[in-house]
Parts: structure tokens; C-alpha cells; sequence
């Protein structure tokens, strides 16, 4: 068994090895789908602009 200090709320933790990594495991995959998606945005966002230039260029000649 572990002790975690934690210092904001001025508290101790007890909790097996085990609790510690599926946590740690659970925040990372929150914060993976989280990437995925603010990655996905920004691609079609970019992609869009592509788009409306490539229109512009059309235009011009």
C-alpha cells in the first residue's frame, strides 16, 4: 500500500499500486480521445481553407 500526499487539499491517500496505474490509465485515455479529436478539427479546418483558396485560384484564371 501506497501513501500520496496530496498537497491541495492538504490530505493523504491510501491506495494499492494497482488503483494508482488504472487511474493514471483512465486520465490518459480521456486525455488521448480529447487530442484525437482537437487534431481531427484542426484538419478539417485546415482542409477547408485548402478548399476555399483552391476556389479562388480557379476563379482567377
Amino acid at each position: 500500500m501506497h501513501v500520496i500526499k496530496n498537497s491541495l487539499f492538504n490530505c493523504r491517500v491510501f491506495a494499492e499500486p494497482i488503483l494508482i496505474f488504472s487511474m493514471f490509465l483512465a486520465l490518459f485515455s480521456i486525455l488521448q480521445r480529447e487530442i484525437i479529436i482537437f487534431i481531427f478539427r484542426h484538419i478539417k479546418q485546415i482542409n477547408k481553407r485548402e478548399h476555399i483558396l483552391i476556389k479562388k485560384l480557379k476563379n482567377k484564371l
